[in-house]
């Protein structure tokens, strides 16, 4: 048995190196996962048996017990009880990392080049399993959920054929990856005009767009997900047609449940799609391909362009 330590592990993260992880389950068998908390892998991985465990990391800015010099003993102890492991690969340049699990007592201890500043957090990844698996890996992640739960929820939320089912990720980690509500608004309502649609609005409580759908003529088309968790969510989105999406979460969800994803890109570089085919961008005009972080531009991506690129997909 392995250990695997994703140190950038927010849930898009998590899901760009789910197939690396599968990867090393298939030639380790199921592996032991160390990650943050935001990563919401008990969630992302309750249905996959390449994960037999996870542990969760607790050290942010405001401390935590695995935290300091004291913290690292901890999470030493907590990795060596966890099981017996032959060796540990570390999504990571750390030397802190490296200590902790030589002091847990793991001989073979594989990791990104100690120190490297920051690259293609995608490129990174796969290079490093190429080189500890000795084969070439795809960048494309899949989240695995039994059929009889996709079936379920299927019958749960007809979604149907009678209709077009559309999930709507209108949230985001901060303001400026989130396109205005009023626009989702619009397209949708255009939306309509052309399909029988039903919108499944995945989010959270404090995300604001929920409420403004709900609170629209749309409302009688809408279900907010916004009460359940990522693992009662996905069965849901694996019934869906398509997903239109800022950079979220919600994103790389739905493209790691092979759906068609149309994914609004305003300030974040679309390398950060690069892992999938499933994700189609729509960025602001004029800045095509040239998205980047702080390029402020979610907001002037056009209503007709995102409409187009639904039309195209739904064909």
């Amino acid at each position: 048995m392995v250990v695997i330590f994703f140190e950038q592990s927010g849930v898009g993260d998590t899901i760009i190196y789910t197939n690396y992880l599968t990867e090393f389950a298939n030639k380790y068998g199921p592996v032991t996962l160390l990650v943050k908390k935001s990563s919401r892998a008990d969630q992302l991985f309750k249905y996959d048996e390449s994960v037999k465990k996870i542990i969760f990391l607790d050290r942010g800015k405001n401390g935590g017990k695995h935290a300091g010099f004291k913290g690292a003993f901890t999470l030493s102890k907590e990795i060596k009880n966890s099981g017996n492991y032959e060796a540990a690969f570390l999504f990571s340049s750390s030397l802190r990392y490296r200590l902790i699990f030589s002091l847990a007592g793991i001989q073979k201890i594989y990791q990104y080049p100690l120190l490297q500043k920051k690259d293609d957090v995608i490129l990174s990844a796969k290079l490093f399993t190429e080189k500890c698996l000795n084969k070439i890996i795809s960048t494309e992640s899949r989240i695995k959920i039994p059929t009889n739960l996709i079936e379920k929820a299927k019958n749960k939320y007809n979604t149907d054929s009678n209709s077009t089912n559309i999930v709507i990720g209108g949230g985001g980690s901060g303001d400026t990856k989130i396109w205005p509500s009023k626009n989702f608004l619009g397209l949708c309502e255009k939306l309509q005009k052309q399909y029988p649609c039903r919108f499944f609005l995945a989010g959270g409580p404090k995300d604001s767009f929920i409420d403004n759908f709900l609170n629209s003529p749309l409302k009688e088309s809408c279900l907010s997900l916004k009460d359940l968790n990522i693992s009662e969510i996905m069965p849901i989105i694996a019934n869906a047609d398509i997903a239109i999406c800022n950079d979220s979460a919600f994103m790389h969800i739905a493209a790691a449940l092979n759906k068609k994803v149309i994914g609004l890109f305003g300030d974040t570089p679309r390398v950060y799609s690069s892992w999938t085919k499933n994700i189609s961008i729509v960025e602001a005009p004029g800045l095509e391909g040239k998205t980047k972080h702080d390029s402020l531009s979610t907001h002037l991506i056009r209503l007709e362009d995102v409409y187009s690129k639904a039309l195209e997909l739904l064909k």
